[in-house]
């Protein structure tokens, strides 16, 4: 099997020849034609250099360079622009990701069909419990606004066609990749595998990480979800606010009033939400008369 091995590069030359040679083992060990290309995103230490070194050592590898830092997203895009197979792999640079796994996720993905994403989730145990919470009470919340739900838990360990990934632009604020490409794929078949025992977990995995990753998602987020959701809470709100302030022995006058603008934020809101799906069924039907 031909694959484009895309591998986004951040200040990891310690890794870098290690996670090439085991790539290189696992070609050989099952006959793979792989493609390895590697983006190094601005990194301050010797990574370049050592990719450079690579490089030179193997004619399936290339490397790519990028001037200024523009996250994991957007260079993973840069990658597939340049791979030269229709199959691409993604993984992280800091072994977290087994190159022995791939194989494994590529058989997958060829019982599949181009429009298959496949996806190595690893095990949460071996995560620390907050960031595993908040994770996927990220991906819950994500999934109220989105036309295809995500996997509680998510990865860049994937294997999809080139033609997935041709349409998500590269975005200056970033690129929730996995997001766009589980709303891109007709099915996500997610893979449970191991972390590595050995290799450390990554330190910039935070709650701004995460928060950040929530909001580079509303390029794919539906508005009328948005809306639909917001004035549920709003009605929610009021309701709550209300009893509260009633209870609290405060003057129902003020407490009404409060109930009353919050009531009718929220069916303002609803109403909108009517007129945006009677707009959306006129622009289909037009269409479909033209046609």
């Amino acid at each position: 099997m031909q694959a484009s091995l895309i591998v986004p590069v951040y200040n990891a030359e310690t890794t870098l020849w290690p996670l090439y040679d085991r790539i290189d083992r696992q070609a050989r060990m099952f006959d793979l034609d792989f493609e390895i290309v590697f983006v190094d995103d601005a990194s301050t230490d010797g990574s370049l250099a050592v990719l450079r070194d690579i490089e030179r050592s193997s004619t399936k590898v290339v490397v790519v360079a990028n001037s200024v830092n523009r996250g994991q997203g957007n260079a993973t895009l840069v990658g597939a622009g340049v791979a030269r197979h229709d199959i691409l792999v993604t993984l992280d640079d800091d072994l977290q990701h087994q190159p022995e796994d791939i194989p494994r996720l590529l058989t997958l993905f060829e019982r599949g069909d181009a429009a298959t994403l496949v996806m190595g989730i690893f095990d949460a145990r071996r995560r620390v419990l907050w960031r595993t919470v908040v994770a996927i009470a990220a991906n819950a919340i994500s999934n109220l606004f989105l036309d295809k739900p995500l996997p509680f838990r998510l990865t860049t360990f994937c294997v999809f066609s080139k033609a997935l990934c041709r349409s998500i632009p590269c975005s200056e604020n970033g690129v929730a990749l996995i997001t766009e490409l589980v709303q891109a794929a007709d099915r996500t078949v997610t893979v449970p595998l191991s972390v590595s025992c050995d290799v450390p977990q990554p330190g910039n995995y935070t709650i701004r990480a995460l928060i950040g990753l929530f909001l580079s998602r509303s390029r794919v987020y539906r508005l009328k979800r948005v809306l639909l959701w917001l004035s549920a809470c709003l009605i929610l709100f009021a309701a709550a606010t209300g009893a509260l302030l009633v209870s609290q022995g405060l003057p129902s006058l003020f407490a009404g009033a409060l109930w009353l603008v919050s009531c009718v934020t929220a069916l303002l809101l609803a109403a909108l939400v009517v007129r945006l799906r009677r707009q959306a069924s006129t622009v289909s039907r037009s269409h479909g008369s033209t046609a």
